[in-house]
C-alpha cells in the first residue's frame, strides 16, 4: 500500500515481529497504516517475544479506525484468527477480512484438471470464511495479492466506506420512525409478567457506533429482538459493514 518494502517477511507466519508504520495517499485522502506482528499459535512461539508482539498488535488495534484481518487464502483459518476477530469487534472497530495470497489460491485452482471459475472460487472461500467467522457476518471480504499488487484499490475504496459508516450520525427522530415500522413487523414476545415494549432509541456514539434503547423492562428483554433491531439497522440505516452495540435502559 505504501509502495515500499518495510518489513522482513517470509513464508513463516509471524515473521513481522514489530509494528511498522507507513503513510500513503488515495483519492486525495491521507492514510496511516500500522503493520502489526503476526500472532502465532502457542506451539510456535517464543513466549517473551510473542507477548511483546501481541501487546503491540492490540495497542495498534486501539489506535486504528479500520482493521485489516489478513487471512492466507491458501491455508485454513486458525483459532487465533477467530480470537483476534472477536477482540476487534468487542472494541467496535471497523474490520475487513483480507484474503491475501489470492494469486496462490487461483494458481492452485488453475492447476486442477477441471478448474472452477474465479467467481466460484471466491464464493467458496467467502462462504467458508463466513462459516468460521460467525462474529464477522457483516465484515466485507476482499481478495488481494500483495505480490502482484491486485485488489488494493478495491480494498481502499471499501475502507473508505467502512470509515464513513463508523462516523455516521443518525437523526433520532428518523431512528424512532424506523423503529416504529419495525415494531409493526415484529413485536417483542411477552413473558408471564407482561409485554416487553421498546419505547425509544437514540445514537450515543460514533467510531465506535453505539445506541441506547429505552425499554419498559430490561431484565429478561428478548435478545432475539435486539438482534432483529441490529439487522434492521444494518439493512435500513446504512450500517451493513461495521460492528455496533445496543445498550438497554429501563424507562
Amino acid at each position: 500500500l505504501t509502495g515500499k518494502d518495510v518489513s522482513l517477511v517470509s513464508a513463516i507466519p509471524g515473521t513481522t515481529r514489530d509494528v511498522i508504520e507507513g503513510f500513503f495517499a488515495f483519492k486525495g485522502r491521507s492514510f496511516r497504516i500500522l503493520d502489526t506482528a503476526g500472532i502465532r499459535r502457542k506451539n510456535r512461539v517464543n513466549q517473551d517475544v510473542e507477548y511483546y508482539s501481541v501487546h503491540r498488535a492490540f495497542k495498534a488495534v486501539e489506535e486504528a479506525d479500520v482493521v485489516y484481518l489478513l487471512v492466507d487464502a491458501s491455508e485454513e483459518v486458525s483459532d487465533q484468527d477467530k480470537k483476534i476477530a472477536e477482540q476487534v469487534v468487542k472494541r467496535g472497530k471497523g474490520i475487513i477480512i483480507v484474503l491475501n495470497k489470492w494469486d496462490v489460491r487461483l494458481a492452485s485452482n488453475d492447476a486442477m484438471e477441471k478448474p472452477f471459475s474465479k467467481e466460484d472460487v471466491f464464493k467458496a472461500v467467502r462462504d467458508r470464511v463466513r462459516f468460521v467467522f460467525p462474529v464477522l457476518k457483516f465484515a466485507p471480504i476482499v481478495p488481494i495479492s500483495a505480490l502482484e499488487q491486485t485488489g488494493l484499490d478495491k480494498l481502499i475504496n471499501i475502507t473508505l466506506t467502512v470509515y464513513g459508516q463508523l462516523n455516521r450520525s443518525l437523526d433520532t427522530s428518523k431512528l424512532n420512525s424506523m423503529m416504529g415500522k419495525w415494531l409493526m413487523d415484529y413485536t417483542p414476545p411477552r413473558d408471564r409478567a407482561a409485554q416487553f415494549k421498546p419505547r425509544y432509541i437514540t445514537q450515543t456514539g460514533t467510531n465506535p457506533v453505539k445506541f441506547l434503547l429505552f425499554v419498559n423492562r430490561v431484565k429478561g428483554f428478548p435478545e432475539g429482538w435486539v438482534q432483529y433491531l441490529k439487522n434492521k439497522l444494518r439493512k435500513d440505516a446504512g450500517l451493513d459493514s461495521i460492528p455496533f452495540s445496543i445498550d438497554l435502559k429501563q424507562s
